[in-house]
């Protein structure tokens, strides 16, 4: 879920729009490959986590995922093939009816989302599945024995509103990484609650409370309001609202405004937080966890032992070759993702530009894998630029404009024809080069000339095998299994 990243948590690399189109293949792949697999884990926590209030966090998570769903569908997807799979993260803070009725409100939302704006007919699309995990903003470093009830109440709230799985956090946990015993008090608070408490016999026990009922009424229709907002943002009308939201930094400050309103309300005393600001009393020292420093100097003695008995020649060689393989890799990688992608679309002309493209790349990188210095790396980098044409090609995929697919309609066959020289030379030369090795191996005084006289003759025997024995169809399945093997070959 990297539009959370961009609200609260900050772990993110591309600009906000870039990166939706790593989700979206996501799901693409992921509903061809892996079904079974949940693509996303649309969080709420951390932004509830950075200080947004409940109806914040409903609004903003079920806003994000309405923004996934749509930016699928632009892509091609049916909402019933990917939207069974897709999942939820909340947090459970510490007002036990509040929070069950967050839950009650955002399932309902999201399915009447899903089926009355987005054509959902599956009913499992409409499902809101969600993980919850406890507060962990709400533990306390004074009276952390008071966290055990915080916990409880959390995952209480968690349980009654229908979370599907549960994160306890350990009652220390505002001070060290938990200790043994506190895991084992999270793990049991979970095992009361399914076991003795009776909660889970039915389904949404508190359902026709009033208080739960006009709750949920509430949350929801303060939800909607947000929702309206950032609709707002939409100025194109194609269902991005969120993104220039986020773009804009309104929704990064609604979060720091219910933040800052919470942390003077407690510093005022009109928030209790037991044991902080009320409440206060002398308290024992709990044990903690302590990590034996001497872990640390020990695996550094241990790495140090490691290169002072390594054989510096092969470490020498060895070098340039991982280098160049850590640079190469990405290219089959894409390939396993991107040919799928492409063949499903139709696009069986940019699958074949970019498999040749992609070998290309793979068999310049294997012809300068030698261990012949830091110079192999620039021709490595070189063999990426072969890379990036296919690359090119295969973003083509994405044009919406008649005109651009039409010149590269134009562009197809010659550009076609380029990578396919590119490849055969490419390929005698692996060859020639994996066959001189060999016999380097076999008869070490042999000069380079003389391995390369040898070698060219074994690898023109080899070509010409492959070019009689493969149909042209075949070609590009077999380079893309002697990429493979290349690399393995290492």
């Amino acid at each position: 879920d990297v539009l959370k990243e961009y609200i609260a948590r900050g772990t993110y690399i591309y600009p906000v729009r870039h990166a939706m189109r790593l989700v979206t293949d996501l799901f693409a792949w992921a509903g061809a490959e892996a079904p079974q697999w949940n693509t996303i884990s649309i969080s709420g926590y951390h932004m509830r986590e950075a200080g947004s209030t409940a109806v914040q966090e409903v609004a903003f998570t079920l806003a994000n995922g309405m923004t996934y769903v749509q930016a699928a569908i632009d892509a091609g997807l049916e909402v019933d093939a990917f939207a069974p799979r897709l999942s939820f993260f909340f947090n459970a803070h510490s007002n036990l009816l509040e929070e069950v009725a967050k839950f009650r409100a955002a399932r309902r939302m999201w399915a009447r989302m899903m089926r009355d704006r987005f054509g959902a007919r599956n009913p499992r699309s409409w499902a809101l599945r969600f993980h919850t995990q406890t507060a962990g903003s709400t533990l306390t470093a004074q009276q952390p024995e008071n966290n055990i009830v915080r916990t409880t109440l959390q995952a209480l709230a968690a349980v009654l509103g229908g979370t599907q799985s549960l994160h306890t956090n350990g009652f220390d946990e505002a001070l060290a990484l938990p200790t043994e015993q506190a895991a084992r008090i999270a793990l049991r608070t979970q095992q009361v609650i399914a076991h003795e408490s009776g909660v889970t016999d039915t389904v949404d026990p508190l359902a026709g409370s009033y208080y739960i009922e006009s709750l949920t009424d509430e949350i929801e229709l303060r939800a909607n309001e947000y929702l309206a907002t950032i609709a707002g943002f939409d100025s194109t009308g194609n269902g991005m609202g969120m993104l220039r939201a986020i773009e804009q930094g309104y929704v990064q400050r609604e979060i720091q405004n219910a933040a800052y309103a919470y942390q003077r309300a407690v510093d005022a005393g009109d928030a209790i937080v037991v044991g902080v600001n009320e409440f206060v009393s002398e308290e024992a020292a709990v044990p903690l966890q302590h990590i034996d420093e001497g872990l640390e100097r020990r695996q550094v003695e241990r790495v140090r032992a490691l290169r002072a008995g390594r054989d510096p020649e092969r470490w020498a060689a060895a070098v340039p070759v991982f280098a160049i393989l850590t640079l190469m890799a990405p290219a089959t990688a894409l390939y396993g993702v991107i040919n799928p992608l492409l063949t499903a679309a139709g696009r069986t002309r940019l699958v074949s530009h970019y498999a040749w493209a992609n070998a290309a790349a793979i068999m310049l990188a294997a012809w300068f894998a030698a261990p012949f210095g830091l110079t192999a790396l620039a021709w490595a980098l070189a063999g990426r630029g072969v890379l990036g044409v296919g690359l090119f090609v295969a973003a083509l995929r994405q044009a919406r404009g008649q005109r651009l697919m039409r010149t590269y309609q134009g562009l197809g066959r010659p550009v076609g024809a380029i990578l396919r020289l590119l490849v055969l030379p490419c390929l005698g030369l692996v060859a020639a080069r994996l066959a001189a090795f060999a016999v380097l191996a076999l008869v070490p005084g042999v000069g380079l000339v003389g391995q390369f006289a040898l070698g060219a003759g074994v690898a023109a025997a080899v070509f010409a095998g492959i070019v009689l024995v493969a149909a042209p169809g075949r070609m590009v399945e077999m380079t893309v299994r002697l990429n493979k093997a290349l690399l393995g070959a290492g």
